[in-house]
């Protein structure tokens, strides 16, 4: 069931990251509740004081992609509310599927500029995109790596 609120809550980033190129905070802001309310009603106290410490690693972490402009700070943070809704092995395989669609999806860019001589001078990804498709690939295929 935590899978559908992820599901819900980063199509509407992926919606904004498109769209705008940015994932509005008030998104965030009702995501992580979620998160640390759902850890608590289903693991107690316990699962409430993992899933916060989930999310800070997930932040300390990803603050070496976003120094240098790997990651925006929306995409950090909506990565870490993920990471706070989910156990370690399940967040491991949704990093590995959101990585590769990303990659994916950094690849078909990189062709249509190059191949279609489409020129932007944006060269932003709005990863939020590849994060949708990454807990949706978790969401139907299921754990790829055992952790």
């Amino acid at each position: 069931m935590n899978l559908v609120i992820i599901i819900f809550f980063t199509f509407i980033a992926a919606l904004y990251d498109l769209t705008k190129r940015k994932i509005p905070n008030r998104l965030l802001i009702l995501m992580l509740p979620s998160a640390f309310l759902w850890s608590y009603i289903n693991h107690s106290y316990e699962g409430l004081m993992w899933s916060i410490v989930f999310f800070i690693t997930t932040i300390l972490i990803l603050l070496i992609p976003f120094s240098l402009n790997a990651f925006g700070a929306g995409d950090v943070k909506l990565i870490a509310s993920i990471a706070a809704f989910t156990k370690l092995s399940q967040f491991i395989n949704i990093f590995f599927y959101f990585a590769l669609f990303g990659a994916l999806y950094a690849l078909t860019i990189v062709v249509k500029r190059k191949f279609f001589l489409v020129s932007n001078n944006d060269n932003s990804i709005p990863y939020a995109v590849p994060i949708f498709f990454g807990v949706v690939g978790f969401f139907i295929f299921g754990e790829i790596l055992y952790v």
